[in-house]
């Protein structure tokens, strides 16, 4: 049995590829872009736009980080899919051409 989250066959206990390593420090990086920009508005210092314009620029990434995982996991399952159930026609035993013994001429 794999220790860790090293060997698991769920995709979730998978390391990050390097894409997802940025998207999600992009993601990281946009929180606190928001954060900081909501605390300058509190005490003063910044401006009601650069808020709005740090909540678009997060809702604009968190949307194209859940955007990247539903591919990863439909290209997953697609894979998998394929694993367990081939094309029918390109199974092991089958033929799709040549096998009719009647031909009209």
């Amino acid at each position: 049995m794999p220790s860790g989250r090293e060997g698991c066959a769920r995709c979730y206990c998978r390391p990050l590829t390097p894409d997802g390593i940025r998207r999600k420090a992009g993601l990281e990086q946009a929180r606190e872009n928001h954060r900081l920009a909501s605390l300058r508005y509190e005490v003063g210092v910044g401006t009601g736009p650069e808020v709005l314009q740090a909540s678009e620029q997060l809702l604009r990434i968190e949307l194209q980080y859940v955007e990247a995982l539903y591919n990863y996991h439909l290209a997953l399952l697609t894979f998998e899919t394929a694993k367990v159930a081939p094309i029918s026609g390109l199974s092991a035993g089958t033929s799709t051409s040549g096998s009719s013994s009647t031909s009209t001429r």
